[in-house]
């Protein structure tokens, strides 16, 4: 008797090999390489449950047998990853961009008993012209994320400039940000100390982008609120003139 294991090595095998054919037989249909990108290793122990066939331009297909059903394979589109996640989590296309679409989808099933000629032709009729659509998208999408990145980058070096040492907490020195490398790049937020003898409060500089951020003070001395006040009255002022 075959353990579990052992089947779902032996269906990985399968996979794998419908998955080389269907990368060839993707290369002769669209004229452009194709390859089958095996996996590694699955969940714990488990061999893995899927692979990919990845084309030009960044065009990635998933492909595995249907959730207990392995007479049909699940064929889909995958996306970039988001360049500040961890290389984890994909920047998606918005369930209303696919619903735009005549072909509103990036996935699609086949029957697994069909050839691998059969099933690229499947994708690149069925799935190929929605999803190559899709991925436009979300590329533009991830070059407008990193530019607005760069630009955020830019205003936290500055303030973290501005700030010096009241980024650096007197209670635990050894903890201060003091370059940009070392806040969160998606949500960099810059905290702000004083000790209390020296008139102390505390703080957040965030939401940082390219034209301004939210400024939070704790405590803050009354002179110094005042002074606070009337920068930015005086700005006010100039800006109506």
């Amino acid at each position: 008797m075959t353990t579990l294991h052992q089947e779902a090595q032996a269906q990985y095998e399968k996979l794998l090999a419908v998955g080389k054919l269907l990368a060839e037989r993707l290369t002769g249909i669209t004229d452009q390489p194709w390859t089958c990108q095996p996996r590694k290793t699955g969940n714990g122990d488990c061999p893995p449950n899927w692979l990919t066939v990845n084309g030009p331009d960044e065009q990635v297909i998933g492909i595995s047998f249907a959730d207990r059903d392995d007479s049909r394979l699940c064929c889909s589109g995958h996306y970039p990853n988001d360049p500040d996640a961890g290389g984890f989590s994909e920047i998606r296309p918005w369930d209303s961009e696919r619903r735009e679409l005549d072909n509103p989808t990036d996935r699609i099933t086949v029957a697994a008993s069909k050839t691998p000629e059969q099933i690229a032709r499947d994708i690149a009729h069925r799935l190929l012209p929605g999803y190559v659509n899709l991925l436009a998208k979300v590329k533009e999408r991830r070059r407008q994320v990193v530019q607005y990145r760069d630009r955020q980058a830019e205003a936290a070096k500055l303030l973290l400039a501005a700030a010096g040492d009241l980024t650096v907490n007197p209670y635990h020195p050894e903890s201060g940000v003091t370059t940009f490398e070392q806040l969160d790049k998606q949500t960099p937020t810059i905290h702000l100390y004083t000790q209390a003898k020296a008139g102390g409060f505390n703080g957040d500089v965030k939401n940082i982008n390219g034209n301004n951020c939210d400024l939070e003070l704790c405590d803050v001395p009354l002179d110094l609120a005042q002074f606070i006040l009337k920068l930015l009255r005086d700005t006010k002022r100039k800006a109506s003139k």
